[in-house]
């Protein structure tokens, strides 16, 4: 299943490089996700509906987006970049910046567009780090730590109390761990900030 999952998202890489203006450039990807910069684009929905096999238009349906009759349907892709503000109006997320330093660990800032009208309203940061607890992200990391790790290849530590096992019984501890590292074990940085999966070729050179 993961090997026609793997395929299903490199069809879908070739699908939205073919339909856009100028080659997007992919910054991060996770099993079922990509996360793309578009350059020359000024709307999700001129790209989407230039392929409405490939795309699922739900999200959009409080925008105006015109419906397919295909939403729901397994294998289609979608904008996740929409919901709903705290009063209910419809809104979509543009990432204005981006910065991952490794796999399910990467962050960004967002500007949200609001109603139809398109109101500006600036977002906080999301940070995504695998293995740490929410509170703790939301106490102990930062953007800019996030960026450090991959711009400079440095790491953060974070601190924060869990409770383990001992044999039997349950113990309250302190846990200090590397919750993000630029430099690991599974692929190469390259001097332009670029990663290729270790025993690439150009990871030899």
């Amino acid at each position: 299943v993961l090997m026609h999952a793997k395929c299903h998202m490199y069809d879908f890489d070739e699908t939205i490089r073919s339909i856009c203006r100028h080659p997007p450039t992919l910054l991060y990807t996770d099993t079922d996700s990509m996360i793309y910069h578009f350059h020359g684009e000024s709307c999700p929905y001129e790209i989407m509906r230039r392929s409405p096999q490939t795309f699922d238009f739900k999200n959009g349906k409080d925008l105006g987006w015109k419906q397919t009759g295909e939403e729901g349907k397994l294998g289609l892709f979608k904008n996740e970049s929409f919901g709903e503000t705290e009063d209910g109006e419809p809104c979509e997320s543009i990432i204005t910046e981006f910065t991952a330093s490794e796999a399910k660990t990467y962050s960004y800032k967002t500007t949200t567009l609001v109603g139809r009208e398109r109101r500006i309203m600036e977002d906080k940061p999301t940070i995504k780090c695998k293995g740490v607890p929410k509170s703790c992200v939301k106490q102990s990391v930062r953007f800019e730590h996030v960026l450090q790790a991959a711009m400079k290849s440095e790491k953060h530590e974070v601190e924060f109390r869990a409770i383990r096992m001992s044999k039997t019984q349950p113990e309250h501890r302190v846990i200090r761990k590397v919750a993000f590292r630029g430099n690991n074990t599974k692929v190469h940085r390259l001097e332009d900030g670029t990663c290729v999966p270790l025993g690439h070729y150009k990871s030899r050179a």
